[in-house]
C-alpha cells in the first residue's frame, strides 16, 4: 500500500506550529493553566452591595477565575469591633452564597489573631502552590502601602491591584512606584460600613445598601443599634 503524500504546505504549517511552540515554551508565554484568584479583604462590618460591586469589577477587569473574600480578625490598625469576626464571615457568605465566583477565606478569622496582608498570602501560597493571587486594594490605601508590612515581599509573592475610581487620575506615591502595581477600573460605589452602621444606630433604613440576607440577618440580630 503506498504511503499518503500530503502537500508540501502541510509539512511547512506542522513545522512552524511546532517551533513557534517551542519558542512559547523558552520565553514562558504558552498559555498557562494555572488559575487567577483574587483576595478581598477587610472588616466586612457590615458587607455592603459596594463590596459585591468591587468583587465583580476585579472579576471581570482583571479576568479572574474567583474572588475570594477574606475578612479580617482583627486589622492591625484598629483595637476592635462591632460584632464579632464569625458574624462579619457568615455575613459575607449570605451575600455570595448564590454566585459561584465568589467565596469566603477564613484564614485569618480562624486565626483568631490580627494578621498582615503579607502573611495571609504566605500561607494560601503554601496551601494553593498552582494559584496566582492577586492581593486586591482600594486607592485610598495607596498613600500609606509603602507603611505596610513587608510590602515588597507582599508585591513578589501576589500581584499588587489598586481600584481605580471612574474619573479620577491616579497618582502612585513616590515610594511605591517601585513596586509592580496594578490598576482596574471600577464603578462609582459611595456606601460605606461605617455609614450603615450609623444608620442602623439611628433607625434609619438600610436596605438600599445590602443584600437582602445580610439585611435580614442585621435585623434579627439587632446588630449595631448600639454603635
Amino acid at each position: 500500500m503506498s504511503q499518503e503524500i500530503l502537500p508540501i504546505s502541510v509539512y511547512t504549517e506542522c513545522f512552524e506550529f511546532e517551533w513557534i511552540h517551542r519558542l512559547c515554551e523558552q520565553f514562558s508565554i504558552v498559555e498557562s493553566n494555572r488559575k487567577k484568584i483574587g483576595l478581598l479583604g477587610g472588616s466586612f462590618d457590615p458587607p455592603h452591595l459596594g463590596h459585591l460591586t468591587l468583587a465583580q469589577d476585579a472579576y471581570e477587569g482583571l479576568r479572574l477565575d474567583a474572588v475570594w473574600f477574606v475578612p479580617t480578625f482583627l486589622s492591625p490598625h484598629k483595637s476592635s469591633f462591632h460584632i464579632t469576626p464569625e458574624a462579619r464571615l457568615l455575613m459575607v457568605e449570605k451575600m455570595i452564597e448564590k454566585d459561584p465566583r465568589f467565596t469566603t477565606c477564613d484564614v485569618e478569622v480562624a486565626s483568631k489573631k490580627s494578621q498582615f496582608s503579607v502573611h495571609t498570602v504566605e500561607f494560601l501560597q503554601k496551601e494553593y502552590p498552582d494559584i496566582d493571587f492577586f492581593w486586591l486594594i482600594g486607592a485610598d490605601q495607596l498613600c500609606n502601602l509603602h507603611q505596610w508590612k513587608h510590602v515588597d515581599r507582599l508585591s513578589n509573592i501576589s500581584q499588587i491591584v489598586v481600584f481605580k475610581r471612574p474619573g479620577f487620575q491616579q497618582q502612585i506615591p513616590a515610594e511605591v512606584q517601585h513596586l509592580n502595581l496594578q490598576q482596574v477600573d471600577i464603578h462609582e460605589i459611595l456606601i460605606s460600613s461605617s455609614e450603615i452602621r450609623e444608620r442602623v444606630s439611628s433607625n434609619l433604613p438600610v436596605y438600599m445598601f445590602l443584600h437582602p440576607a445580610v439585611n435580614q440577618h442585621i435585623e434579627q440580630n439587632k446588630f449595631y443599634k448600639n454603635s
